[in-house]
């Protein structure tokens, strides 16, 4: 039987976690306390075998905790952590550290909490991307449509680091053109060492308009990016429990098998989990 894996959920402990990002608009859906069982629900009900917890904080002891949920619940298969770019002797201490446990598989910066775009180019930034790059970790990057412009250069400056996109670069988002995002996209698609995931266009659209339809959220996105990256290269996930602003979990995999176009058994197998288990190397 193909594996199906879930490559992006979060748990917080609203009060103990850093939820700094968390604004008001958003608390009512997501100001509570996610833990492994509250998603084991659904995994069972999806033959879905486990998942990948993401940062959602920026601390050192949310860097331990998740490790120590890992050991916790066999069913969570690894960390996309956080360390300080803009301090890389700090950076390299955690990564060392953190590193030392085989499933700490990366990090993730949150450039769209950043107000500054270029924020990518500074020089501490791009030093500790390559101390990254050096540990073979992955880079995840959370990022808008005007941040794009910065991600091939990462990638050809480190063309054996694996890189993903987090929910292809949130479209939906005011910002810029829909051609704007096109255009950065296939740029990034040139680049053979970064994936997308396909994930949060429900809950995306669904904060920016009134409700959401699959042929306004997903279907024009992840066309696109299928067309300019393949299907190889793509990955589901389903940004839980953020969806839950908009939807719920079987959401996130309805709404991307309609969306997405006819799939061959083999296709749907890549994007629900055999590309996951290659890119986490899991």
């Amino acid at each position: 039987m193909a594996r199906r894996i879930d490559p992006h959920v979060h748990f917080w402990v609203p009060g103990e976690n850093d939820l700094f990002w968390m604004v008001d608009a958003i608390k009512p859906a997501l100001n509570h306390t996610f833990l492994p069982p509250d998603v084991k629900k659904h995994l069972e009900r999806n033959s879905i075998e486990g998942v990948v917890k993401v940062q959602a904080g920026r601390t050192h002891a949310d860097n331990a905790w998740w490790l120590e949920l890992v050991r916790e619940y066999p069913y969570v298969l690894g960390v996309i952590g956080w360390v300080d770019f803009t301090n890389p002797a700090e950076a390299a201490d955690w990564l060392d550290e953190f590193g030392e446990n085989p499933k700490f598989l990366g990090v993730r910066p949150m450039l769209e909490e950043e107000p500054d775009v270029d924020w990518v180019l500074q020089d501490s930034v791009r030093q500790t991307i390559a101390i990254i790059a050096e540990r073979d970790l992955i880079l995840e990057l959370l990022v808008f449509p005007r941040h794009l412009k910065h991600v091939p250069d990462i990638a050809r400056r480190h063309p054996e680091m694996r890189i993903n996109i987090n929910h292809l670069a949130k479209p939906a988002v005011p910002d810029g053109t829909i051609d704007d995002w096109q255009r950065g996209m296939a740029a990034i698609a040139a680049c053979p060492n970064v994936t997308f995931k396909v994930s949060a266009l429900v809950e995306m659209w669904g904060a920016f308009n009134d409700g959401w339809a699959v042929e306004d959220a997903v279907t024009p996105f992840v066309q696109f990016i299928r067309a300019e990256a393949g299907i190889e290269r793509l990955i589901w996930a389903s940004d839980w429990p953020v969806v839950l602003m908009a939807g719920d979990y079987d959401d996130s995999i309805e709404s991307t098998l309609e969306g997405i176009g006819e799939l061959t058994p083999g296709e749907e197998e890549m994007l629900f989990g055999e590309n996951a288990a290659k890119f986490y190397r899991l």
